[in-house]
């Protein structure tokens, strides 16, 4: 057990330092044998109401769920942001069941003959149905749909002449396209700018406002991903907290941490 986590990615590192051991090695797996002891009463660890352990339970998967969606955004060469919808024509956009048969069979099947790679997230749409936030590589080809993404601009607009388009290029907004090898519906993709973090975070955003895990999981990926080079250490917490500038409170480990990252 350290109480230094350091995860090193293409563009940087990240370094999470506790006051005390929380990170394990992996093949340093806790083993119990037996019933596990008994302890003094109003001494249990974490909530006794079954709800609200129920509640952090799932609080923590989230949480894992989310870093799991960073590491793999910042490690694989992703290139589009993509939203996937699906059509009533092509499938009972109410049916979940039916939904996650036909997104998995294509899925599979690009990944196989294309080359994707991808790591996505189920959304429910506010009038019912699903539709998907992801990231994409650069394997299925993409068409112009003729509408931009401006910034403070919530929906794609198409300019009224080429000489719009220009300007608003110019000005900060992105090409949107579409992918013709969607076949269950509508897609968006735009070609991913700026901080990944950024980008990571809309899609984070999802998972974090989910109920409950669509379809069995808060995320699905596939592909030839990267994930970073994790090492452990153990480091003086008071100057590592200095360095970060602040430091913050773990509940559920019941430690103090802090993180900074270093390109």
């Amino acid at each position: 057990m350290h109480n230094t986590q350091v995860k090193i990615y293409p563009d940087g590192v990240r370094v999470l330092v506790a006051d005390r051991p929380i990170f394990r090695e992996r093949g340093w797996e806790e083993q119990r044998r037996g019933a596990a002891p008994e302890l003094p009463e109003g001494s249990e660890e974490g909530p006794t109401d079954p709800a609200a352990r129920e509640s952090e339970n799932v609080e923590r998967s989230k949480r894992r769920a989310r870093a799991a969606v960073y590491d793999l955004a910042r490690c694989t060469d992703f290139r589009y942001f993509v939203t996937l919808t699906t059509s009533a024509e092509k499938v009972d956009r109410l049916d979940d069941l039916a939904v996650f048969r036909k997104l998995h069979n294509w899925l599979d099947n690009h990944v196989r003959r294309c080359g994707l790679s991808y790591c996505l997230v189920p959304e429910y749409h506010k009038k019912g149905g699903l539709h998907f936030h992801a990231f994409f590589n650069g394997a299925l080809p993409v068409i112009d749909s003729g509408t931009l993404s401006i910034p403070g601009v919530k929906k794609p607009r198409r300019p009224r002449s080429e000489a719009e388009r220009r300007r608003l290029l110019d000005e900060g907004a992105h090409v949107v396209y579409n992918l013709p090898a969607w076949s269950l519906g509508f897609t968006t993709a735009i070609e991913l700018y700026g901080s990944r973090s950024a980008a990571v975070g809309y899609v984070c955003k999802y998972i974090t406002k989910a109920e409950r895990k669509i379809g069995g999981r808060w995320y699905y990926s596939g592909g030839d991903l990267r994930r970073p080079d994790v090492l452990f250490a153990d480091t003086d917490f008071s100057a590592a907290a200095a360095k970060a500038g602040s430091s913050f409170e773990l509940e559920e480990l019941g430690c103090r941490c802090c993180r900074y990252e270093e390109e």
